[in-house]
């Protein structure tokens, strides 16, 4: 995992890469250790970048929505452009992330989205 954060310039950036599910919860606790350590911080960007999720983790919607509501729940975000977070999603072999409605209507009020495919 990668993780940078610049208190001054108000930001934050996860690079998370997971192979398997135990890989998530262990990095999920360790990101979090870090984020409650934080209180609470006013950000101009935010960041959440996803790297290398692969099919061994079945349920990928719903683990990237818990990480992300978990962040939101855990810092209040002040942002200048009404988007707190941009979610950079890399994904391989045409697995564009999917959401139901229910999880759009939530993701919608917090976040933005940009699809990025790679070989």
């Amino acid at each position: 995992m990668a993780y940078q954060l610049d208190l001054e310039k108000g930001f934050l950036e996860l690079n998370l890469s997971y192979k398997n599910e135990d890989e998530f919860i262990e990095e999920h606790d360790e990101i979090f250790d870090k984020i409650q350590m934080l209180n609470t911080i006013h950000f101009t960007k935010f960041e959440i970048k996803i790297d290398g999720v692969d099919d061994a983790i079945k349920n990928v919607e719903d683990i990237l929505f818990l990480l992300l509501v978990n962040i939101l729940s855990e810092i209040e975000i002040v942002s200048k452009n009404k988007f707190p977070v941009t979610v950079f999603w890399y994904y391989k072999n045409d697995k564009e992330l999917e959401t139901g409605n229910e999880m759009n209507d939530v993701l919608d009020k917090h976040m933005k989205f940009e699809f990025i495919k790679i070989n």
